[in-house]
């Protein structure tokens, strides 16, 4: 976070689950979130949803932002086996404007599908 500092976090996160063992099909977990007020320098990050689960060897995890300059929703779904870890991500990212964000020094917006 160039020149900036990270002030406050709000957030709320419901997670449940049984077991460390990742790769143990008897390893369940579920989680959903909510960023409500990211206080970055001096902007306000809101509006970001995530949810996750693991069941049965098979994990999700999915992000959504309704944020203004970073709209986008992500999702990365796998198989997790001793022998054998399997992943596909996909981003559609809407509008991510990296200056507004104080991660670049001169304008840079994007928008782009990733499968």
């Amino acid at each position: 976070m160039p020149n900036d500092s990270l002030l406050w976090v709000t957030a709320a996160v419901q997670a449940e689950g049984k077991g460390f063992d990742f790769f143990s099909s008897a390893t369940w977990s579920e989680l959903d979130g909510k960023l409500s007020d990211i206080k970055y320098g001096s902007m306000a990050i809101e509006d970001v949803t995530f949810s996750g689960s693991l069941k049965e060897n098979q994990a999700n995890f999915n992000l959504n932002s309704k944020y203004p300059t970073a709209q986008m929703d992500i999702t990365l779904n796998g198989t997790l086996q001793r022998e054998d870890i399997k992943a596909m991500l996909i981003m559609d990212v809407d509008s991510l404007n990296l200056y507004a964000l104080h991660l670049m020094e001169k304008p840079f917006s994007t928008s782009f599908s990733l499968f």
